[in-house]
């Protein structure tokens, strides 16, 4: 089932990536990006740690994402695939998550 948020809210989501061991990763000197696309494979939104929008806490293997409502309101209502991806500093990108999100209706404009 897709996650779900109004348009125009925020889309806040936390992460917490853990290993084989079912230990934290240690996210040292890693980076993260979330891609937000439609059917067509369009670019809707991108949050990232270069951006702001992705922070990472290292040591407790979490990552955690704020896009504010000012970008997610040009989204249309809609579901759409994003999934999140963490470069180490050894060159090494992995895809940890992959998942919908479903845009609905708000009332307010």
């Amino acid at each position: 089932m897709p996650h779900s948020i109004y348009r125009g809210d925020s889309w806040v989501v936390s992460w917490t990536i853990l290993g084989a061991d079912n230990q934290p990763i240690d996210l040292t000197g890693a980076t993260a990006r979330v891609q937000l696309r439609n059917s067509q494979n369009t670019l809707l939104v991108e949050a990232n740690t270069s951006n702001g929008r992705i922070t990472l806490n290292p040591t407790q293997g979490r990552i955690d994402m704020n896009v504010p409502y000012s970008v997610m309101e040009s989204v249309p209502v809609g579901t759409y695939q994003y999934d999140l991806e963490v470069t180490f500093p050894n060159g090494v990108r992995r895809t940890y998550v992959v998942d919908n999100l479903h845009v609905e209706r708000d009332v307010s404009l």
